[in-house]
């Protein structure tokens, strides 16, 4: 079989979908050796994950385009798609082109145009809500991220055939890659409370960047003399969207005389590091599909502070929760756990690595890619 494989997330390194991609298909390729994969992208795919390149069956489509994603995926890709006479196609990251021509796979991470409107630009959110509910239905089979992705597909898109979804949870293992200190490391890093996720709305890092600031000035004035600085802050992530004002501060280094530090860009070597270093991960999402950071905390022996929200509670066990919004209760916990008397208490979920592991969710996308096929048969 040809399969024609959406790798735009791979043209940047660090951000959730280019992880996900980069891991399932580590073990997706050689799975299956008789099939050969065809690497899309209208950006070039970043050095960090070129290797994927080197299996003797993948292909890399050599066409650029200068094109914004949703348009390429439109107008260009159907006839790269039939050039290379593709028997499937899989988006990726929750897009498909409308044109259909052959059997169609694609991930849902989130319904984040229906559930998160608040957190998106009102025209790409809008294309969205137009476009997702004709993508569930012409889709050969759909991969949800979570119980709750399939849920909010099934709540918010009429006539889904439920039998074309199907929850693959993603995968953590112990990267093969020596954790690197980061290039702009200070010697204040340690033991500090790590953020991780795209600077954007939707990952309300603001919220924690307030109640931690709100922590600071409680925790000296009960200190009476006797102040031991809370951990610090660190905000790991890249420039997204709608948050110019936000970015610009963190990027600015003001905060750093609140203890409060922003790196941007990490290597996965540097955010090995990071969790390797952290005494806790702090999590505010409003909405996500998943939260991968957070097997990833489990991973590495650390405890979470999440928001309170559904998907959150569907994978979090063992963890802290505080409610979106509520600076005081965010800025109440992030002292508690400061003790470290705290922090050995709250033993943090151990992981089945089994149950958790990037080669069951590639067994489960390449079932999936099977399902797709047949399913696209059966209805041609």
């Amino acid at each position: 079989m040809i399969i024609g494989i959406d790798a735009r997330a791979l043209a940047f390194p660090g951000t959730g979908n280019a992880r996900y991609l980069h891991q399932v298909l580590r073990y997706l390729i050689p799975l299956r050796k008789k099939d050969t994969f065809i690497f899309f992208s209208h950006r070039e795919i970043h050095e960090e994950y070129s290797h994927l390149l080197d299996f003797d069956n993948t292909v890399q489509d050599t066409h650029r385009s200068r094109l914004p994603g949703l348009l390429w995926v439109q107008f260009q890709l159907p006839a790269l798609i039939e050039e290379y006479k593709c028997d499937l196609y899989w988006g990726t990251i929750t897009m498909l082109p409308l044109r259909k021509t052959t059997a169609q796979m694609v991930n849902f991470h989130d319904l984040n145009p229906f559930v998160a409107r608040d957190t998106m630009k009102a025209w790409p959110g809008l294309q969205q809500r137009l476009l997702i509910p004709r993508l569930v239905r012409q889709a050969d089979r759909i991969l949800c991220l979570s119980r709750t992705t399939d849920q909010h597909i099934r709540k918010y898109v009429s006539n889904v055939d439920p039998s074309v979804l199907e929850v693959v949870y993603p995968g953590f293992e112990m990267p093969d890659i020596k954790p690197a200190k980061p290039r702009s490391f200070q010697k204040t890093w340690k033991d500090f409370l790590l953020m991780v996720g795209t600077i954007e709305p939707r990952k309300n890092q603001k919220l924690v960047v307030d109640a931690y600031r709100l922590a600071r000035a409680k925790h000296r004035a009960a200190a009476k003399g006797k102040y031991r600085p809370l951990p610090p802050l660190l905000i790991v992530g890249r420039k997204g969207w709608r948050n110019e004002d936000f970015y610009a501060l963190l990027q600015s280094g003001d905060l750093e005389k609140e203890d409060i530090f922003f790196l941007e860009g990490a290597s996965e070597a540097e955010l090995a590091w990071c969790y390797q270093s952290a005494c806790y991960l702090v999590f505010p999402s409003k909405h996500e599909g998943f939260g991968l950071p957070i097997l990833e905390a489990f991973a590495y022996g650390k405890n979470c502070l999440l928001s309170d929200i559904e998907v959150f509670r569907e994978i979090g066990k063992g963890c802290r929760f505080a409610p979106l919004g509520d600076a005081a209760e965010w800025a109440r916990q992030i002292i508690e756990i400061a003790d470290p008397a705290v922090r050995k208490r709250e033993a943090p979920r151990k992981l089945n690595m089994k149950d958790w592991s990037w080669k069951r969710a590639a067994r489960q996308v390449s079932q999936g890619l099977e399902q797709a096929h047949h399913h696209y048969r059966a209805r041609s």
